[in-house]
């Protein structure tokens, strides 16, 4: 699997707290319900839907995902990690 770009939203006042778009509310875990494809999308969702100037995007790079769900990803703002 080559990797795949997605984009999630965080709360740049909070380290660790993820947008989760199927709860509408902040997650401690950054998983497939925090993510959207594009970036500009992403950005729209915070102007059109939360309208608060804390929120940031963040690129996540998909590095690889196990046919258990177990996936390795790495985003602009830290190392890769193992969810």
């Amino acid at each position: 699997m080559s990797n795949l770009n997605m984009y999630a939203i965080v709360d740049s006042t909070e380290e660790g707290h993820y947008w989760n778009f199927k709860t509408e509310d902040m997650d401690y875990d950054l998983n497939g319900q925090c993510l959207l494809p594009t970036k500009e999308m992403t950005e729209e969702y915070i102007k059109d839907k939360l309208g608060v100037d804390y929120y940031k995007v963040i690129e996540v790079n998909v590095e690889s995902i196990s046919k258990v769900g177990t996936w390795v990803y790495g985003t602009t703002e830290d190392e890769i990690f193992e969810y």
